[in-house]
Order: C-alpha cells, then sequence, then structure tokens
C-alpha cells in the first residue's frame, strides 16, 4: 500500500509505502517506508512502525525503562521559571527565530535552564506543560478517543531545544535567523510507548545538549530528550537536533 500527502501550497510531498504488517489477536504492528521531496529533492527519509492496541493495553501503560541517570534529571530542583505563556524576550521578540505565539506552543513553561552544562554536555533544559482537557488537539485526535498526537510531543521537544538555543544566543549575528522544523541532514530517532490522554495532568520535557557546532551562517545543536506524562517516560529521542 501507498500513500502520498502533498503539502498545501504544493511544495512538499510525503510518500509512504506500508513494508511489513503483523497481527496477534487485536495487536497490529505496521511498518512504513517515508520519503519527503521538495521537488525533486529527497530532504528527509524515514522507517517508522505504528501499533494499533487492543483497550485494556492502552489502559495499563507501563512507559519506557528509566535509567538512574535519567530519574536524577527529572527529579533535580528546578533553577528557574520563565513563564512561556507571558512570550518573554528573548524567546519571543525577535522578527524570525522565536518560538510559536499560537495554539502550537507545547510548552507552558522553563523549570530548568543550564546554558553551558557541566562536563558532559553543553547545556540542559526542562519544560513543563499543565494537561487541559479543552486543548484544540483533543477535541481533533481521535475521534471519541482523545489523545495528544505524538507528532506535538516531538513539537515539545523541538520547543525546549529552540529555548536553549535562544538562551545561548546562538541566533545572534544572524541576519536573518530561522529554525528549521527538525535538523535537516542530520540522523534522528525517537520511542514512543505511552499516551498523553485528558486524564493526566502534568507534561515534562527535557533535553540534553552533547553536540553544538557554530559557524558562519549555520549553527545547530544535538543531543538526547525525554518526555514524561505525570512522572512516566513516555516519549525518547536518543538522537535529535535543531538548527538555525
Amino acid at each position: 500500500q501507498h500513500r502520498e500527502i502533498v503539502s498545501g501550497d504544493g511544495t512538499l510531498k510525503t510518500s509512504a509505502t506500508l513494508t511489513s504488517i503483523s497481527q496477534i489477536g487485536e495487536l497490529i504492528i505496521e511498518n512504513f517506508d517515508v520519503e519527503c521531496t521538495i521537488g525533486d529533492e529527497i530532504v528527509y527519509t524515514m522507517k517508522t512502525v505504528f501499533g494499533f492496541f487492543p483497550p485494556d493495553a492502552m489502559a495499563n501503560q507501563k512507559g519506557l525503562k528509566i535509567t538512574d541517570h535519567e530519574r536524577e534529571i527529572f527529579d533535580r530542583p528546578s533553577n528557574s521559571e520563565i513563564d512561556l505563556r507571558s512570550c518573554p524576550a528573548p524567546y519571543f521578540d525577535h522578527p524570525t527565530a522565536h518560538l510559536p505565539d499560537s495554539k502550537l506552543l507545547m510548552v507552558d513553561r522553563i523549570t530548568f535552564l543550564d546554558p553551558d552544562g557541566g562536563e558532559a554536555s553543553v547545556g540542559s533544559i526542562r519544560g513543563e506543560k499543565d494537561v487541559d482537557i479543552t486543548e484544540w488537539f483533543f477535541k481533533a485526535h481521535f475521534f471519541q478517543d482523545p489523545v495528544q498526537p505524538g507528532s506535538l510531543g516531538i513539537e515539545a521537544m523541538l520547543q525546549v531545544m529552540q529555548t536553549l538555543m535562544l538562551s545561548q544566543g546562538l541566533h545572534v549575528g544572524f541576519v536573518k535567523p530561522r529554525f528549521e522544523p527538525i535538523m535537516i541532514e542530520g540522523e534522528t530517532e525517537w520511542h514512543y510507548r505511552g499516551q498523553i490522554t485528558p486524564d493526566k495532568t502534568l507534561i515534562t520535557i527535557d533535553f540534553e545538549c552533547v553536540e553544538r557546532h557554530v559557524e558562519e551562517g549555520n549553527c545547530w545543536i544535538s543531543g538526547e530528550a525525554r518526555l514524561w506524562g505525570d512522572g512516566l517516560k513516555i516519549y525518547h529521542a536518543p538522537r535529535i537536533g535543531m538548527r538555525i
């Protein structure tokens, strides 16, 4: 099976091909190869797996394995209280390099910010978002089965990374800096095991920057990101990057 999706202005085309399908009882697993193109240029390729799970499996979510290091990051005391909903500078005041001041803002506040990092990193950040049952995405995704889309969980990771880059001043010196949607020409990996549903209370997102590259007209960071729902680690991106 093959499906293509074309953006509204006709520039970006996403092509997905179903490569295999497995079923055990009510559990269905599908594998896809995905290719994103602009014109004749391939800008992103992806291998992805989707699952359809019986209700009892979704009700008893165990999340992903948590290491001692990850638990330490999650539990560390707050050293910052930046309310992003109030659109503070320097995260919203730049005309081109800023966080979204719209319904796409997926982080309410920053509770930990270390722009420099320690021995093993070049910056660290943690953010939070309150779960609101009236959120627009719960109404749209899915019918009678509301859940925050996984893509918006990844967007939350990218937004805390953008916040870190802005706090480090990596956009300064550019004539017209812009964030890529995600770092193109870099490898990205992420895993899901759980959902953000309306009964949850708090989403926590953390990112450890392990690599930073700055040159004229180009800069990027990469590292490891996680998303937690009420203390349960459900998304993990071992490799993810953002570029200006």
